[in-house]
């Protein structure tokens, strides 16, 4: 039979600049907006328990 052929490979950091051009064309939110909102409300919270203020 004849040769397999090599799957395509991408140089570096190609493949990461694809995934910047693609998400920063969309303006869809990859975490929601309510949930994002309340994690960042709880962090000063957090800060405080742990004593990190």
């Amino acid at each position: 039979p004849g040769k397999l052929k090599r799957p395509h490979r991408f140089r570096a950091g190609t493949r990461a600049l694809q995934e910047i051009r693609k998400y920063q064309k969309t303006s869809n939110l990859l975490v929601p907006a309510a949930s994002f909102i309340r994690e960042v409300s709880s962090l000063p919270h957090l800060l405080y328990v742990f004593g990190a203020y």
